[in-house]
């Protein structure tokens, strides 16, 4: 595959949407408040935060089904390479996290990251290969 420059402009949607959920798990989770945390984040549900991770990832993978397809590789290598690429992204924020105040490296984390980027997967592969060819 050659990266020519719309293929980069391509990619730099999954990268930025990667930086984006990054920044978010920067944010350190603090019960007292302190500086640097966000209210909104320590006063969520912890089942709702832990529940955010399945779309979130579901989206991930979706961009990342989208610059494959439009790489031209064959479908069975547009999922695989979508998936890992996703699932390792979570396995990897989830190390990351391990080093922030108030967050911590969690396997339920990363099974749900890996949930949401297999049901996006099922939910967009299909329609969006079909969109694709047309």
């Amino acid at each position: 595959m050659v990266l020519n420059k719309k293929m980069l402009k391509e990619m730099a949607v999954p990268v930025l949407f990667m930086a984006f959920i990054f920044v978010l798990s920067s944010i350190p989770i603090l019960t007292d408040g302190g500086a640097g945390s966000i209210q909104a984040l320590t006063d969520l549900n912890p089942v709702i935060q832990n529940l955010g991770h399945i779309p979130l990832y579901g989206v991930l993978v979706f961009l990342w089904l989208r610059f494959f397809d439009l790489a031209r590789f064959p479908l069975k290598q547009v999922i695989i390479f979508s998936l890992l690429t996703t699932i390792a992204f979570g396995c990897f924020d989830e190390f990351h996290q391990s080093f922030v105040r108030g967050r911590h490296c969690d396997f339920l984390d990363v099974l749900l990251d890996s949930i949401g980027a297999v049901l996006g997967t099922a939910f967009f592969a299909g329609p969006w290969r079909k969109f694709s060819q047309k």
